[in-house]
């Protein structure tokens, strides 16, 4: 399986995720994703869209 590792810094907090590579992510691993990542639904489609 492979797998993106992803880091964002923003005001001076670091954000660190890995995302396996599907074409399509279920709903489950995605809220895990962000769970671990500390980032809300909306601040991770902010971070995605730049």
């Amino acid at each position: 399986m492979w797998y993106e590792k992803a880091t964002w810094i923003e005001d001076d907090k670091t954000i660190k995720i890995t995302v396996p590579l599907h074409e399509v992510l279920k709903k489950g691993t995605l809220r895990q994703i962000l769970k671990e990542s500390g980032l809300s639904m909306d601040e991770f489609l902010r971070l995605l869209n730049r």
